[in-house]
Order: structure tokens, then C-alpha cells, then sequence
């Protein structure tokens, strides 16, 4: 395989690369090859020939070859267009017939969780046997007291939520911390202990702690509640958490990713980042976004030491950017605390929760609003956390508010020029789909999630409701500018799955049940403008990457087979571009 290079220009050989100019109609027909070049005096430091570049621009249009100076692209066109850029030390790499894209942009991955996980025990797809053998094989490999962490476990896989009662056995000396595939934990006895929890232990506002029934004892799973229980788990130091996160982003590089934001970090965080960026160590072009709490004085508390570094969203050369602010409005469907208009249909009475303080349902929103409010006059982005129908339409409802009350200066007419959006979006009205387009709301959404959950959605809301969980076609053929990503480590951060399902929308085998009617459904070319064009714009560097075009950053990925053209069934396994790719 080629091995990845940092700056100036990140080539991956081993996914896809692609871009194109916001508002683009993902289904041009014909796409024509083009040819567009600067100065033929230019030198190129790399050109790649003999190819199928899909560029994504705006006409969908394709190439055979590019030219590198540098970090940017200097020529796109046929193979006679870019020869002429060739000089004496120019790299030329045949790619042999090989698909280029532009750089594939995650637009919503948790990198210094998923990082860490990766050394933690996998209980993805366990169930509870499988993941007590596992359990016991690595507790003889553990230090006595040393924090135990494992990460994929779910409802579904086990059959019924686990207990502590599950684990205690194997682990008389350890403390154990399980994160689910959503937002729970599951904990083993000594974790209660530590973190000085019991049965008279009572829930904060937006957290759910489950009990046993009778005797109000608690079970060891935890809702919305990381912030009670991971404090007193503090076992990964600082070097450990950099060399993982560096590992981490070479991982995500040789899949094709090339961009990448962060949602929800802290002070630690950000101070892990620009190390790793005033070391060198950053080969992805990463977006920050604070975590803003659960209070409007928690977000201006958050703000307080990065209010200039978030307004300027730094500069395209820079690797690393404070881009905006992350809220949380609800929780998760597995653990039924996303806010829901409904019943959840496997649970009368329940309608989940939302997280923000206050005493009220009414006075939960209130707070979010003078939140939402506070944030956009200052004139920060927003990306919100919105799982259920009716946590949605209470962050629409803020934002809608917001820019009616403290309108933007802009360059276009258009609103919301802060490009505000919403993330998740599991269940959104068609009457709020239509006010995110009017308002020029978006939204990062992860299909994949959709996937790996499977029946349990029919299990949590029905067929109806659960059948249009994540329906992206529903949100851009609405005129919802849309991008998809990972939520990794929820899932595993493969863009090339995302893309599958979101084409598909399939489940299981023989047959496969097809999850929702074709409305819900995106075309190859719609996905690939959601993982590079849209996060660009997302990102505020829509003219400086997400497609392959002169002058924008030389972010590409190279696959070996023409993703447009194979069954969509062979996306996920779309191979890297190994030996047919020779410099």
C-alpha cells in the first residue's frame, strides 16, 4: 500500500476523494471530462495520471489526471492537459485506471474517544456470554485495581439491558466501565463504589440511572450520566491519550480521511490538539467544537478563554481550528431519553428527557433558548445535538428565534450565514424539514448508525417511526443542506459503509429487509457530495476543499475501483489502491 503523506498535500491511497460546490443537484447527467489548468509555467511536485478522478464539482465532472504544487491543485484534465506541468523532480504516480476523490471529511466524530477505544475491549455484536468470555480472558492480563473499559455494547446484541450482577464475578478487584453503542454506561459494583452511588443516590436533571424494580437498587447502567462516573476513572494520562489520538488520525488517513470535526471537547482536549499540531503530528485538517454544558452560564464559562480563536475559525493552512460550539438538547433512543412529540412504542408514558437544567419541561427551554440566543449573537456556530422529533423542533424553534431576533451581516441574503446546524436528526418532522431548508438549517447525520441498531428501532418507536430513522434523502431532496458522518466511536468511523447504507437502506440477508421506501434513500453521487462537498461548507472551506478543482487543497483519496459505476453492495467493500497504483 502507498504510505500516507503529511502536508503539503494529503493523498490516501486507500478510499476515495471527492468535492463539489454547495448547491449542487447530485444527479447531473453525462458528466463531461474537464479540463482547467493555471499558468503552464507552474512545476508540479506530484502528478497522478491515468486515471478516473470524479471531482465533484459542480458539473460532476471528470478527469483523467492532476497536478500537485505544493498544497494545492494546479491543473485537473486529461493526461496531455497536466503533462505540460511535469518538470525534472516531479513525482508521477500511473494510477492504472485507479477512482480519485477528493479527501472523505467525517463531520461528526468523537476522535479522542474512538482513539482510546480502540485499545479497549470491543462488545460490538456480544452477547452477554460472549462478552463475560471476554471479560475474563482480559481481567488475568489487568493489574489488580486498574480501570477495566470496553466499548459497543447494546440492548439488542445482549437481549435486555445488562446489570452490574453480569460482571461483578469476574471482577472482584477492578473497577469496569462499559460505554453502549449510544449514551449509557454500563458499570460493575466497584465503579458505584468509587463514584459513592447507591440506591438513595438521586438523578440529576437530563440523566436516568436504571433500578431494579422493587428494591430501588441501582443496576450498574447509567444514562446521560458520564459526568457522574467518569471523573473518578481517570486511569489514561496525557501521553497515552496523544499517542492514541496520533494513532488514531493515521488510521482514519488510510481509510480516506482527510477532514475531520470534533465535537464537544473540553479545555483538556483542545490543550491535547495543539500539541499534537505544534509538534507536527496532525495529518488531518481537524474543526474543534466546544462543548457548551447544560446552562447558559455552562456555555459562557466554556467560550470564555476561546471567543476570539472561535469568531475567526482560523485560516485554511492551518491543520487545526476552533470552528464552534457543541449543545445538547436530548439524549439517545436505545436508552429512551431522546425527547419524543409520541410514546416510545415498547414503553407507555415514556417520552424521553431533555438534558438542559430546569425544573420544567418549559423551563429546560427556556434555558436552551437564552442559550441559543447568547451563542448566536455572539456570532458562533452552532452544531446541536438533536436525537428525537421533538428535541429537534425545540432546537429549530431556538435557532428560527435567534436569527429573526439578531440578524447576521452577509455577503448573500441567505439565512443563517453562521451555518448553524443540527446533528443526528434520527426523527424530524416534514413540517420542521421544511423550516431547516427555509432557514438554511443542516444537518450531519450518520445513516451507518441507522445500520447497526437494526430492529431494535422497530422495537423502540415501531415500524413507521423506526423505518424513517435517519432518512437522509428525506432532508436533501427537502432542500436541507446535509452532510453524513460517523459519530465514531458509536460506530466504526467507515465512510464507505455510511455511504453504502445510505444508498440502500438495507438490513440483514435472504432477503434483506429494506428499511423505509426509496424517498429515504440517497443515490452514490448525493453521498459522496455528503462526505466531502457539504462538510465543507460545514467547515466555512467550501473554496478551499471538497472537490477537486484548481486552486483548492490537494486532499485525495484513491480506491481501485470506479465507486459510480459497481453494485452498491460492494461499496463497504471497496478495496485500497495497492499495487496497481506505481510512482
Amino acid at each position: 500500500m502507498c504510505n500516507y503523506s503529511p502536508p503539503p498535500a494529503l493523498i490516501s491511497f486507500v478510499c476515495l476523494l471527492m468535492l463539489v460546490s454547495l448547491p449542487l443537484k447530485a444527479d447531473t447527467s453525462n458528466p463531461e471530462l474537464t479540463t482547467s489548468s493555471v499558468s503552464s509555467g507552474t512545476v508540479a511536485d506530484i502528478i497522478l495520471f491515468n486515471g478516473h478522478l470524479v471531482t465533484v464539482d459542480s458539473a460532476f465532472s471528470e478527469a483523467q489526471a492532476v497536478a500537485i504544487a505544493g498544497q494545492k491543485l494546479v491543473a485537473v484534465g486529461s493526461d496531455n492537459d497536466v503533462a505540460s506541468f511535469r518538470g525534472e523532480h516531479t513525482r508521477m504516480i500511473d494510477l492504472r485506471g485507479a477512482t480519485v476523490l477528493p479527501g472523505i471529511n467525517d463531520s461528526h466524530i468523537h476522535l479522542t474517544m474512538w482513539a482510546l477505544s480502540r485499545n479497549e475491549l470491543d462488545l460490538r455484536d456480544k452477547n452477554i456470554e460472549q462478552i463475560r468470555e471476554l471479560l475474563a480472558a482480559h481481567v488475568a492480563t489487568v493489574a489488580l485495581g486498574e480501570v477495566i473499559r470496553g466499548v459497543g455494547w447494546s440492548e439488542g446484541s445482549i437481549g435486555r439491558l445488562p446489570t452490574r450482577a453480569d460482571i461483578d464475578d469476574l471482577t472482584p478487584h477492578n473497577p469496569v466501565v462499559f460505554q453502549e453503542m449510544g449514551h449509557a454506561l454500563w458499570v460493575n459494583s466497584n465503579t458505584l463504589v468509587l463514584a459513592s452511588l447507591d440506591r438513595d443516590s438521586k438523578e440529576p436533571v437530563g440523566a436516568k440511572f436504571e433500578r431494579i424494580p422493587d428494591s430501588g437498587e441501582l443496576t450498574g447502567v447509567f444514562h446521560e450520566s458520564d459526568d457522574l462516573l467518569l471523573p473518578y476513572l481517570k486511569s489514561v494520562s496525557a501521553k497515552q491519550k496523544l499517542e492514541a489520538i496520533e494513532a488514531g488520525i493515521h488510521a482514519l488517513n488510510r481509510q480516506g480521511i482527510t477532514s475531520l470535526t470534533i465535537p464537544g471537547v473540553t479545555a483538556e482536549d483542545i490543550g491535547l490538539y495543539q500539541t499534537l499540531a505544534q509538534e507536527g503530528k496532525l495529518t488531518a485538517r481537524i474543526g474543534l467544537h466546544v462543548r457548551a454544558g447544560r446552562s447558559l452560564a455552562d456555555a459562557k464559562r466554556a467560550v470564555s478563554n476561546y471567543a476570539d480563536a472561535l469568531k475567526g475559525r482560523g485560516t485554511t493552512d492551518q491543520l487545526l481550528t476552533l470552528r464552534g460550539i457543541k449543545l445538547f438538547m436530548d439524549g439517545a433512543p436505545p436508552g429512551r431519553t431522546a425527547l419524543m412529540f409520541d410514546d416510545y412504542s415498547c414503553c407507555a408514558g415514556e417520552k424521553g428527557l431533555l438534558l438542559y437544567r430546569g425544573d420544567t419541561l418549559d423551563n429546560q427551554v427556556k434555558e436552551i433558548n437564552r442559550s441559543i440566543e447568547w451563542l448566536h449573537q455572539q456570532g458562533y456556530q452552532m452544531g446541536i445535538h438533536a436525537d428525537g422529533d421533538r428535541s429537534a423542533h425545540i432546537a429549530i424553534n431556538g435557532l428560527i428565534g435567534a436569527m429573526e431576533k439578531y440578524p447576521v451581516a452577509a455577503e448573500t441574503p441567505k439565512a443563517n450565514p453562521l451555518r448553524h446546524y443540527l446533528i443526528h436528526g434520527d426523527l424530524i418532522t416534514n413540517e420542521d424539514i421544511a423550516r431547516m431548508a427555509r432557514w438554511h438549517i443542516g444537518l450531519t447525520t450518520q445513516p451507518v448508525i441507522t445500520a447497526a441498531a437494526g430492529d431494535m428501532l422497530l422495537d423502540l418507536w415501531g415500524k413507521k417511526r423506526g423505518e424513517r430513522h435517519m432518512a437522509s434523502g428525506l432532508f436533501i431532496d427537502g432542500g436541507v443542506w446535509t452532510s453524513l458522518s460517523t459519530d465514531a466511536p458509536i460506530v466504526v468511523p467507515d465512510w464507505k459503509y455510511n455511504i453504502e447504507y445510505a444508498v440502500l437502506r438495507e438490513h440483514g440477508a435472504s432477503p434483506p429487509r429494506i428499511n423505509g421506501p426509496a424517498a429515504y434513500r440517497l443515490t452514490v453521487r448525493q453521498a459522496l457530495i455528503a462526505h466531502t462537498n457539504t462538510p465543507a461548507y460545514q467547515d466555512f472551506q467550501e473554496q478551499e476543499k471538497g472537490s477537486i478543482e484548481v486552486g483548492k487543497l490537494a486532499d485525495l483519496v484513491v480506491i481501485d475501483r470506479d465507486i459510480l459505476t459497481i453494485d452498491p453492495h460492494e461499496i463497504s467493500d471497496l478495496p485500497p489502491c495497492q499495487d496497481r497504483c506505481r510512482a
